[in-house]
C-alpha cells in the first residue's frame, strides 16, 4: 500500500489529536497521503492532495476517523471502485467503525503489510424517476427512506417486487434498507437484525396504518418499485440520512443491489455479536 486517504468527522476535537500522530507516522513510512477539507481543516498537517467530490481510484486505503456516518459518507464518495476502509470509532454507537484509538497504530501496521480481512458490505443502486426520466442516481451503504417531512399525514406508496404489486402502504412512510442499515432507522421502526454479511434487502413500513403491513426480506438482485400516490404535502427521499431530495405525486423510485460493494476492514479481536450485543446492550440488567 501507497496511497492512503483520511476521512474525517466534522467538529470533532479527537480528530486533531489522532489525525496528527496518523499523519506522523505515515510519513516516517513514506505513505502518500490524502485528506478530505474536514480531515485537513482539523488536523492541520500538510497533505499531498486534498479529496473533493470523490476518492480516487488509485487509493489503496481509506482511514476513517469518525462514526458510522462518516462512513456511509465515504462509501458514497468510493463510488465504483472498492478500496478498503479503516474505521476508527470517535463517534457514538459505532456500529461500523470497529477499531479504537488505541488499536489504530498496531493494526494499521499489520494492514500495511496486506494482513487483514475484508468483510463486503452490500450496497444498493437507488435511482428516482419523473415522469420517466431519472433525476437522481446513488449508491448507498445503509438505507432510502420515504417519509412525509412536514406534517404527521399519512402517505401512500405503492410497492413492486420484480414487477409485481405487493401493497401498497399507508402510514408515515417506508424504509429499503441493506444489511448494514438494519441496525438503524429500520430497527427502530420494527424491522429484523439481517447480520451484515448477509446479501439481503429489507423493506420495513413506518408506522403503517395496518396490523397486516410486516418488513420483508428479499434478496440482492431483485427490483423494488416504489410510486408515490400521494399530492399532499412534502414527501422526502432521504439517502443515508444525509442526503434529502425532495419528490413529486407519481415519481417513480426503482431500488436493488448495487455491482459494487463497501469492503469494511474486520477487527481481529471482535466479532460481530459482540459489538451487536455491546451496543444494544444485550444482557445488561
Amino acid at each position: 500500500m501507497k496511497t492512503i486517504a483520511i476521512c474525517a468527522k466534522p467538529d470533532t476535537p479527537m480528530v486533531a489529536l489522532i489525525g496528527g500522530t496518523l499523519v506522523d507516522w505515515l510519513k516516517q513510512r513514506d505513505q502518500i497521503i490524502l485528506m478530505d477539507e474536514m480531515a485537513s481543516v482539523q488536523i492541520r498537517k500538510p497533505a499531498d492532495r486534498i479529496i473533493e467530490n470523490t476518492i480516487p481510484p488509485q487509493t489503496d486505503l481509506v482511514i476513517v476517523l469518525g462514526g458510522d456516518g462518516t462512513i456511509l459518507r465515504v462509501a458514497r464518495l468510493l463510488e465504483d471502485h472498492q478500496t478498503p476502509i479503516m474505521a476508527v470509532n470517535l463517534g457514538g454507537l459505532g456500529f461500523l467503525t470497529s477499531f479504537t484509538p488505541e488499536e489504530m497504530l498496531q493494526e494499521l501496521d499489520k494492514i500495511l503489510q496486506n494482513r487483514f480481512q475484508v468483510l463486503n458490505r452490500l450496497m444498493l443502486q437507488t435511482r428516482l424517476f419523473r415522469d420517466n426520466t431519472l433525476i437522481y442516481e446513488n449508491t448507498i451503504l445503509n438505507d432510502v427512506v420515504f417519509k412525509e417531512s412536514t406534517l404527521s399525514r399519512i402517505i401512500k406508496l405503492s410497492t413492486w417486487v420484480d414487477d409485481v404489486p405487493i401493497t401498497t402502504y399507508h402510514g408515515d412512510g417506508l424504509i429499503i434498507s441493506t444489511p448494514t442499515g438494519s441496525t438503524g432507522y429500520s430497527l427502530s421502526a420494527g424491522g429484523p437484525i439481517i447480520c451484515s454479511h448477509l446479501k439481503a434487502i429489507i423493506l420495513t413500513p413506518i408506522c403503517p396504518h395496518s396490523f397486516a403491513h410486516r418488513p420483508i426480506v428479499i434478496g440482492p438482485e431483485q427490483v423494488v418499485e416504489v410510486r408515490l400516490e400521494s399530492s399532499h404535502g412534502e414527501v422526502s427521499l432521504t439517502i443515508d440520512g444525509q442526503v434529502r431530495y425532495a419528490m413529486q405525486y407519481r415519481d417513480k423510485v426503482l431500488v436493488t443491489g448495487a455491482p459494487v460493494q463497501t469492503r469494511l476492514i474486520q477487527n481481529p479481536n471482535t466479532t460481530y455479536f459482540q459489538v451487536l450485543s455491546h451496543k444494544l446492550k444485550w444482557g445488561l440488567i
